[in-house]
């Protein structure tokens, strides 16, 4: 596979892990991509990017889960139907505002014809409070081009009728959620893997949905083991094609230009984030095991 990095916010190009991997100065793009960003910029930055090469999935790397949105418009760039796993600590699945932002580029993605499925694992967060009064697409776990397994949540008070699905069921007001912090994981992840109904599978990673003991970032953080997301992806590449894998939620100080993404920024983000130097060193360490674990794929 082959490593780039997407270096947006200055936080990947001083790493032990990251320092000899040729990096795309993208810098200039921060200000108006960070939160929320116009589809033509989004897109610009994967022309930066350059084509996809069919015989070798490229891995990118490219800092701050507040540019997670960046994923829609690189699994753009791929043709074939595909299946998306994606590692997060936020299901990433609001449908307003209908834009590219961190907080709805699931929905995004799954607007394009050959995205089959999105798969989110890990989720750990209040997001899965009343999710149908915080936006939540509950229409697409209910027709099943979503499913959302979360680490843990209690069951999720919910207005209308959703049924049941792969990662859910509904009893009565509340969605009861197929929870992963209960799995036998080597059995979960062979089953998983069997569902997917693609040949080929596009994985994005937020490493938020790691405990702060294996990541530091702009986000609050869940408590999936970083050797749970390394054995599914080993998993995957045993018996499907990985076409492309992206990381993200790395720290860098967020900067705003503009009161929108300030005021947004300023409600989702954890307040007084101050990591010190050894806190980030540990995403050094976590993306070299990933690198690790991205080099011994089929």
């Amino acid at each position: 596979m082959l490593i780039k990095i997407l270096d947006l916010d200055g936080s990947l190009i001083n790493q032990p892990a990251l320092k000899k991997i040729p990096a795309i100065n993208v810098q200039s793009f921060a200000a108006k991509t960070r939160i929320i960003a116009r589809k033509s910029v989004l897109f610009k930055l994967t022309e930066l990017i350059g084509a996809v090469q069919e015989n070798q999935p490229e891995i990118i790397f490219y800092g701050s889960g507040d540019f997670h949105h960046l994923t829609a418009a690189l699994v753009s760039r791929h043709a074939q139907p595909l299946t998306i796993i994606h590692f997060d600590n936020h299901p990433d699945w609001v449908k307003f505002p209908a834009t590219f932002n961190c907080g709805a580029w699931v929905n995004r993605a799954l607007d394009m014809v050959h995205v089959v499925k999105v798969i989110t694992l890990g989720v750990n967060c209040n997001d899965l409070e009343n999710p149908d009064r915080k936006s939540a697409n509950l229409q697409a776990l209910q027709n099943g081009t979503l499913e959302l397994y979360p680490w843990y949540h209690q069951p999720s008070y919910v207005k209308g009728s959703y049924g049941r699905g792969m990662s859910y069921e509904q009893q009565g007001s509340c969605i009861h959620w197929n929870n992963l912090s209960t799995k036998n994981w080597p059995d979960f992840t062979k089953d998983l893997v069997k569902t997917i109904s693609t040949e080929a599978v596009y994985i994005t990673i937020d490493k938020d949905v790691l405990g702060t003991n294996e990541a530091t970032t702009n986000w609050d953080q869940g408590s999936m083991p970083l050797t749970h997301v390394t054995s599914m992806i080993k998993a995957i590449s045993e018996k499907l094609k990985i076409v492309g894998i992206d990381v993200c939620g790395d720290y860098s100080p967020p900067k705003f230009y503009d009161p929108l993404r300030f005021f947004l920024a300023y409600f989702d983000h954890p307040k007084n984030l101050n990591p010190t130097r050894a806190d980030l060193d540990i995403n050094s360490s976590t993306n070299q095991k990933l690198i690790d674990c991205f080099m011994e794929l089929k």
